[in-house]
């Protein structure tokens, strides 16, 4: 007996090379979008307490400064928390995992 063999058929969306182009920009335009919080939080770890707290706020840093990596190092220096259990992540296993930095 012959064994009957199926063609599978895909279905394939054609899409105009103006509808790529359009889909493109919309994906790098939301891109660009969430990537906005994380440029203000990264630009604000570097700002001076002066900048910091001006109205409107800005997203770039003007002088650009290390000095609250400093005081934060000082400041956990002297605490009983030490500063590697803000760094502990958790995997799917459920096991506590340490960052090595």
């Amino acid at each position: 007996m012959r064994q009957k063999t199926h063609k599978r058929t895909s279905a394939r969306i054609n899409r105009s090379r103006a509808g790529n182009i359009v889909t493109m920009f919309f994906l790098l335009a939301l891109g660009a979008f969430m990537l906005l919080p994380l440029v203000f939080v990264v630009s604000n770890a570097f700002k001076p307490l002066d900048e910091l707290f001006i109205y409107p706020p800005k997203l770039l840093v003007n002088k650009p400064t290390l000095d609250n990596f400093r005081d934060m190092a000082k400041l956990m220096n002297q605490s009983w928390v030490p500063f590697s259990r803000y760094l502990s992540i958790r995997c799917p296993s459920r096991r506590w995992v340490r960052c090595c930095i």
